[in-house]
């Protein structure tokens, strides 16, 4: 009746996810997860627990996209190849083909993050406790007794900062704030040139070409 024609709609518009011009539709039989097709066929079996991302979002990129198997992630073509085993604990996109991944250290239980591709080709080593990406830059952090130090990374794995601060926080296009661990801030690029001494207590958010500077309670302006 009228009630399961909402239903299926809704469901529907829950389920379609647009990947250019193609739409896949994740489906669901006996608790396990596959994929059709705009035409309705299906491309990936229901066999997996779960299609996507760790995070719960749904996207296709070069072709890929993640499938979950005993708890773990892994990267699968549109025709159910795996791209990579599921070894990964998450498994999220970044920009371009590269994802964030994490797995378990071969040397120890820490869990370990890094970057692989849609190939499964791994671009940054697992050598962090975190990542964060935005505009084909990586802030990294690595856990140094109870501490935790940052540094700035390209996509390429150039090293732009050291991993050697207390905090990296972006604070508009192309600008990072630097802080080392007397508490001190400084103004660096996103190719890691310095453009002040670390002399600010804070630096708040550039809005246009001037952001607000701090330095012993009191309040400046600096420009880009």
């Amino acid at each position: 009746g009228m009630m399961s024609v909402w239903l299926y709609y809704t469901v529907l518009i829950f389920c379609c996810y647009q990947s250019a011009a193609e739409t896949y539709d994740v489906f669901e039989e006996n608790g396990k997860k596959g994929l059709k097709d705009e035409q309705g066929h299906i491309i990936i079996p229901p066999k997996y627990e779960a299609l996507g991302w760790s995070d719960g979002s749904m996207s296709v990129i070069n072709k890929v996209t993640g499938y979950k198997s005993n708890g773990l992630w892994g990267i699968i073509d549109l025709e159910d190849h795996h791209i990579t085993k599921a070894t990964y604990f998450s498994l999220i996109p970044g920009e371009g083909d590269l994802l964030i991944a994490v797995k378990r250290s071969s040397l120890s239980f820490r869990l370990i993050t890094g970057c692989i591709d849609t190939s499964g080709k791994e671009i940054i080593p697992f050598a962090y406790d975190g990542i964060t990406l935005h505009d084909f830059r990586l802030v990294v952090s690595v856990k140094s007794g109870t501490q935790y130090k940052y540094g700035l990374l390209d996509v390429e794995n150039k090293t732009l900062i050291p991993v050697e601060h207390k905090a990296i926080e972006r604070i508009g296009a192309l600008r990072y704030s630097v802080k080392d661990f007397e508490g001190k801030c400084s103004l660096f690029t996103e190719n890691g040139k310095q453009l002040t001494a670390f002399t600010f207590d804070d630096i708040h958010p550039f809005k246009k070409n001037h952001a607000v500077i701090v330095k012993d309670g009191k309040q400046g302006i600096i420009d880009r």
